[in-house]
């Protein structure tokens, strides 16, 4: 009798993309490839057939995960996506966190930890807003506290925002003096100027 073997040609890799970055905490999505029959792996290297991964961005690192296809009977090797999540940048800070006078002359306020070439965000709200990539100028026209916030991004991903406080102090009453005009004839003994206040 006659025995005929047929042999099949290896199923070629499916299509990846590689490597998909997210930010942490990010929302991901299922992974994707492009081929026939895939079964999948997990980033523990389990067979989780037909169960399409999907990415844990809570954890800063990498992780890999493997794919095949199989065409014809024949299943293909593995092809691998790396997952990367970065760790996000450093929050900025305040050179200084100032108290000034009400109606003082005061410049944008000034970053010290910010890395040359990041993106600066500026908030008004400690979450949501519209960011704003102009430092914002303190107000001095009335006393009180005026809040900030501010991120920094790096490859995409942003910082913690950071609270920033500059406290306006009210300015003081004027001094009291007894008279707006002193009158004085000619080659009388002038007498000491008076007003009542604190720090004349």
């Amino acid at each position: 009798s006659i025995i005929n073997v047929t042999a099949k040609q290896k199923s070629s890799l499916p299509a990846v993309i590689t490597p998909v970055t997210y930010c942490q905490n990010q929302l991901a999505t299922n992974l994707t490839a492009q081929g026939s029959n895939l079964i999948w792996y997990n980033a523990n290297g389990q067979n989780v057939g037909l169960n399409v991964p999907l990415p844990v961005t809570s954890n800063v690192g990498t992780q890999t995960f493997s794919v095949s296809q199989d065409q014809n009977g024949c299943r293909s090797d593995l092809a691998t996506i790396t997952v990367m999540i970065p760790a996000p940048p450093a929050t900025p800070t305040l050179t200084t966190v100032s108290t000034v006078c009400q109606f003082a002359q005061v410049s944008n306020l000034v970053l010290t930890n910010a890395v040359i070439g990041q993106a600066i965000r500026w908030y008004d709200t400690v979450q949501g807003g519209t960011a704003s990539s102009q430092a914002p100028t303190p107000r001095t026209d009335k006393d009180g506290t005026e809040v900030y916030y501010v991120s920094q991004i790096l490859n995409g991903c942003e910082s913690g925002r950071a609270r920033l406080e500059q406290t306006v102090i009210k300015a003081p009453v004027l001094p009291s003096v007894s008279a707006n005009v002193v009158l004085y004839c000619m080659n009388d003994i002038p007498r000491s100027l008076t007003a009542i206040g604190t720090g004349l």
